[in-house]
């Protein structure tokens, strides 16, 4: 069964599909090689992951959550930073 991709982990419930976990990275444009650097996994693992090869671990989605509310304060620690003006010569 193919669920609507959604942007937002926290809507995943208590699973992740690999069509779910395909639309979570494109959509963070996030790599295979990045996400398995992020949660500690070779970069092949998220590849049969995402062809259905292997079985995605029960506790994925929450991993995806914390990834998302990390990537969340990023954006928001970047958005407060001050601006540095530019020195006059």
């Amino acid at each position: 069964m193919i669920r609507e991709p959604v942007p937002d982990a926290a809507a995943f419930g208590d699973s992740i599909t690999s069509d779910e976990l395909i639309a979570w990275r494109r959509v963070r444009r996030v790599t295979q090689r990045e996400l398995g650097a992020i949660l500690g996994v070779a970069p092949l693992t998220v590849l049969r992951w995402e062809l259905g090869q292997r079985t995605i671990p029960p506790f994925l989605h929450l991993a995806l959550r914390g990834v998302d509310e990390v990537m969340r304060m990023q954006r928001v620690a970047a958005h407060q930073l001050p601006r540095q003006r530019r020195v006059a010569r």
